[in-house]
């Protein structure tokens, strides 16, 4: 049972209720000065108005798409394609987060692929639970290329991963790598970078 289970009724308890209410529509697509709500020690599994860890994450990722510039992207009207490769935790949820919605006057697509699969033309690859091994392979496959790569730790990152995904205490945070950034030439706002961990290195 949540904590918000746990609040007598009351006037204290309808602006829980109405801070919740905030808290959703912040994760569910705000701007990125509201990416802040989603760093508090409030923002975990279960502890946010029923949004779960990967709608947070969904949200994360719908906000890289917007806050990042791809070489080459001006004028283009073709989806962009958000890419789950190997095991996917979203399910529906990030589907959903971006049903209906545009990047630079671009649809937004999701699409669901194995290791093996060619991801030319992926904007962002999110990468499942896989052995280190694997997904290191798959970023030498992707390094250089126009792709923004996100994996579920910061081991990913570290391991030449564009962006990875950690908990530290009760908050989900995540960290960028600017070498990876560098090498797939593409151009991450100041304000998102702001928000985030960063790290070089590797590949």
């Amino acid at each position: 049972m949540g904590r918000r289970d746990s609040i007598a009724t009351g006037p204290f308890s309808v602006r829980v209720e109405r801070t919740a209410r905030l808290r959703r529509r912040a994760v569910l697509g705000a701007p990125v000065l509201l990416l802040a709500a989603l760093l508090s020690p409030a923002t975990t599994h279960g502890d946010m108005a029923g949004v779960s860890e990967y709608e947070v994450k969904a949200a994360f990722i719908f906000n890289f798409a917007k806050f990042t510039t791809w070489p080459g992207e001006e004028g283009r009207k073709d989806p962009f394609r958000i890419c789950i490769v190997g095991g996917d935790p979203f399910g529906p949820v990030i589907d959903a987060t971006v049903r209906g919605k545009q990047v630079r006057g671009r649809d937004l697509t999701v699409e669901r692929h194995i290791l093996s699969d060619d991801l030319v033309g992926c904007e962002i690859v999110f990468v499942g639970e896989h052995e280190p091994d694997q997904h290191r392979k798959l970023l030498n496959r992707l390094s250089g290329q126009p792709v923004l790569t996100i994996g579920d730790s910061k081991q990913f990152a570290a391991d030449g991963g564009t962006v990875g995904f950690f908990r530290q205490k009760r908050r989900i945070r995540f960290t960028f790598n600017v070498d990876a950034v560098e090498r797939s030439k593409l151009r991450v706002s100041s304000k998102l970078l702001q928000l985030s961990a960063v790290t070089r290195g590797s590949r």
